[in-house]
């Protein structure tokens, strides 16, 4: 994300799905309770950011 702001390469919110499919979702794994938590409240947030934005 610091490279793309100083490059000015993406959107902030293209670079920011990029990051969370290469950085933070490959680590989720498995089917428990923990992990569908986990996956809900990344798609609440990311929501609420892209919600922001439409303003």
């Amino acid at each position: 994300m610091i490279y793309n702001d100083e490059g000015e390469l993406l959107e902030f919110n293209e670079a920011f799905d990029y990051q969370l499919l290469q950085k933070v979702l490959p680590r989720l794994t498995g089917n428990d309770p923990k992990t569908e938590k986990a996956l809900k409240v990344l798609f609440s947030s990311a929501q609420d950011m892209s919600g922001m934005n439409q303003v």
